[in-house]
């Protein structure tokens, strides 16, 4: 809630089919809202946050995360200021709460690479998480970035 007494909940879309993915790797995009409802008025309304890319992988009984893949982050301050960043950049970009963009922050910066031991360490997790919820083939290669993201 804001300080302005309204109610807002963020909400996210998904261009995927519904229902099962077949096991593997799944890659999409999600398009982000905020929604918000004023008590006072029974007003409601939506606003787009940004679209962004995701990988994950289906296994029969599950899901996995991709280790090191960048997401969408996203933050609501009381004055209803949405706040949003793409954690594979250095950028950091505030939203009004009709949508507008009031602000950008943008710094140079490299991402820092995933080291041979994290990714070891990030593929056991999911292995033994696959032990439980039905293992497929994977090419680690192709699906683990080899750079960790810069926000988390």
């Amino acid at each position: 809630m804001t300080s302005d007494g309204r109610v807002w909940s963020a909400w996210n879309y998904s261009d995927q089919p519904r229902g099962r993915p077949e096991p593997g790797v799944v890659n999409g995009t999600s398009r982000a809202y905020y929604k918000i409802f004023d008590p006072a008025t029974q007003a409601a309304d939506s606003v787009f946050v940004g679209e962004a890319s995701y990988r994950s992988i289906a296994v029969p009984s599950g899901f996995a995360s991709v280790p090191f893949m960048p997401e969408r982050l996203q933050a609501l301050d009381r004055s209803g200021a949405i706040w949003t960043a793409q954690s594979g950049t250095y950028r950091l970009i505030r939203l009004s709460a009709r949508g507008d963009t009031t602000l950008v922050i943008t710094a140079a910066a490299e991402p820092p690479t995933v080291t041979s031991k994290e990714r070891a360490e990030a593929i056991a997790d999911i292995e033994a998480f696959m032990e439980r919820a039905g293992r497929i083939r994977v090419d680690w290669d192709a699906v683990i970035p080899k750079t960790k993201p810069i926000l988390r």
